[in-house]
């Protein structure tokens, strides 16, 4: 008798609150697991044009989370490939401005008052 394990599931392969990278979603947390299947989470920032003066920069910050493959994920080492991964992100996705007229429900706004 013999157990056969896949290697997709085993317990060091992407495991809850680590970090990898998809090729989709980009820099991504692992939130679940359930065999070689994993949840992962990733946010989103969009910054809003305001035409008001007394706002400096206003963003909004989406949190989104799906189930992938296991091996649609690279993991990553956090103390080497992180601050590369987000770096490339950085570069790969410029913000894109959004009307004030329709924000696209804000979760985040920063106001700074001028003396």
């Amino acid at each position: 008798m013999s157990n056969i394990l896949s290697l997709a599931s085993h317990p060091k392969l992407l495991p809850v609150g680590s970090l990898a990278r998809h090729e989709s979603f980009g820099l991504v947390q692992v939130i679940e697991r359930s065999g070689s299947m994993r949840r992962v989470g990733w946010f989103e920032s969009t910054e809003i044009l305001s035409y008001d003066p007394e706002i400096v920069f206003e963003e909004s910050i989406v949190e989104h989370d799906a189930w992938v493959a296991a091996g649609e994920l690279s993991q990553l080492n956090p103390h080497k490939d992180v601050t590369a991964h987000m770096l490339m992100d950085l570069n790969a996705d410029q913000a894109t401005p959004v009307d004030a007229a329709a924000p696209p429900h804000p979760v985040l706004s920063l106001v700074v008052n001028r003396d």
